[in-house]
């Protein structure tokens, strides 16, 4: 578990998996199948504006830190 820092959304690296068939997640699919990665991404996007989920934040700790510390003034 991450407990500190902040980890850049821009170095994060996707992943697929085919749940049905590999529910452990253990044969990583993003390699073989690009386009599929893609278009999912791409709904992910859609899916996350549509839902109010941007801005995304990868500092979350120190965001916890600053409302936790005005919700003690």
């Amino acid at each position: 578990m991450v407990t500190a820092g902040t980890f850049p959304f821009d170095q994060d690296v996707w992943e697929l998996y085919n749940l049905n068939e590999d529910f452990a997640e253990t044969n990583d699919l993003a390699a073989k199948n690009p386009e599929k990665l893609e278009a999912l991404k791409k709904a992910w996007d859609e899916q996350a504006w549509k839902n109010n989920v941007y801005p995304l934040y990868d500092d979350i700790n120190s965001r916890i830190a600053t409302q936790f510390q005005a919700g003690l003034r």
